[in-house]
């Protein structure tokens, strides 16, 4: 029961919320609409109450101010109304919401109108301005903020040693004390070079090179053989040995 009445009271306060809000909105836009009204009926002093009750009640339109300002320059108020039109052109680029401000100008012609737009071009300069110089000033703290990180890098953390375990009693391989012996690290296996052989020594040559030995000479030279004669008579061949008479010698 007690969540379901604050349940109505929230909705209740909400509902009267919105109505407020759209209460003050309706009272401004009417405020608004009867100051227009007013100014281009020319009564400019009816315009200048209704319009400055809209801005006593914090309205973000720029428009009244633009009204209120050309309210102010018919009765002769020309520094105010300059004002006006500043105040307007600000709240027309940093209000946050958009209002036809160029179609409620329409029939706003002449001088009146000059002087309204030269105070908006001078409005927009100097925002401009300001939002360069901004981003300007960012843009160097930015540059500074790099430039201290490049002198002054930041060390990188150690990793924690890591925490030995305790061994298990079972284990042959750990420690005496009870605590396992971590194997020693292995030496970085470096590749060493083969060495290379090195060229075989070609042989020197010799400084005195023996010389070939040729046949010596002979004291005569050998005489030529006689030439065979075709027409000679050929040697008798040679007689046989007469054969021994046999011996009665038995060992013969």
């Amino acid at each position: 029961m007690v969540r379901v009445l604050g349940r109505v009271a929230a909705a209740a306060v909400w509902v009267s919320c919105v109505a407020s809000c759209l209460g003050q909105d309706g009272l401004l836009g009417e405020l608004y609409g009867r100051g227009v009204h007013a100014y281009f009926s020319r009564d400019y002093r009816q315009a200048y109450e209704l319009l400055t009750e809209a801005i006593r009640n914090q309205t973000n339109d720029p428009r009244v101010y633009y009204f209120r300002g050309l309210a102010l320059r018919r009765l002769g108020r020309p520094d105010e109304a300059r004002e006006d039109f500043q105040k307007g052109a600000e709240l027309e680029l940093t209000g946050g919401e958009a209002y036809p401000v160029a179609r409620s100008l329409e029939r706003v012609q002449g001088t009146e109108r000059a002087v309204l737009e030269e105070q908006r071009r001078l409005v927009r300069v100097q925002q401009f301005k300001v939002q360069s110089a901004q981003a300007r000033a960012r843009y160097e703290q930015t540059k500074r903020a790099e430039a201290e990180a490049v002198r002054n890098p930041a060390r990188p953390v150690p990793a924690p040693p890591p925490v030995p375990k305790e061994a298990d009693a079972s284990d042959p391989f750990s420690g005496t004390n009870g605590s396992k012996v971590p194997p020693a690290p292995l030496p970085p296996a470096t590749a060493e070079a083969s060495p290379v052989p090195a060229p075989a020594a070609s042989p020197a040559p010799p400084s005195n090179p023996p010389k070939a030995s040729s046949p010596a000479p002979s004291a005569t030279p050998p005489k030529p053989a006689p030439e065979a004669d075709p027409f000679a008579t050929p040697p008798a061949a040679p007689k046989p040995a007469p054969a021994k008479a046999p011996s009665d010698d038995p060992f013969n």
